[in-house]
């Protein structure tokens, strides 16, 4: 199991999101991104770049409220941490007792629940890292599997590379 660790160096501009998941039915809230963002009309979750002095984690819970209207009150967990020389994104888990209907902003045209077996193709890179990353996907299914109880196809959520 990977923990995460502050990176050892800064990167200059630094994001974080988190997926959203539905304790009672296991499913993640995705959006599709809207045609005027950064890799538009892609599958992925909520986030975006840090503000001031924010942590990683406060930054998520910002930008999931932002871009959902819900507010995550309760614990989040630390997913994957993704580094490049010159940008750095840490997603976390955010689990809600129940899916609600997500008030948009206009970075995202569309939003549905699904569960991981059933994220498209055209996803945002960040989210197919995570999808291409074993270790992570083990965590994810056993964070829905344990959370949730619903049981989850490993050779259908892991994005082969």
């Amino acid at each position: 199991m990977r923990f995460y660790q502050p990176p050892a160096t800064s990167s200059s501009k630094k994001a974080a999101g988190c997926m959203i998941m539905a304790r009672r039915t296991g499913r993640f809230l995705m959006c599709k991104r809207s045609g005027n963002t950064p890799y538009p009309l892609t599958w992925a979750s909520f986030g975006g770049k840090q503000e001031g002095f924010e942590s990683a984690e406060q930054t998520a819970r910002r930008e999931a409220f932002e871009e959902t209207g819900h507010k995550i009150d309760g614990p989040v967990e630390h997913l994957f941490h993704f580094e490049l020389s010159t940008f750095s994104f840490d997603t976390f888990i955010a689990t809600v007792d129940d899916e609600f209907a997500p008030r948009l902003n206009d970075e995202s045209e569309d939003a549905t629940w699904m569960t991981l077996e059933e994220i498209p193709e055209n996803m945002h890179d960040g989210l197919r890292a995570i999808l291409e990353d074993k270790m992570t996907v083990n965590r994810l299914i056993k964070h829905v599997e344990s959370t949730s109880g619903r049981r989850c196809d490993f050779d259908r959520i892991y994005r082969k590379m």
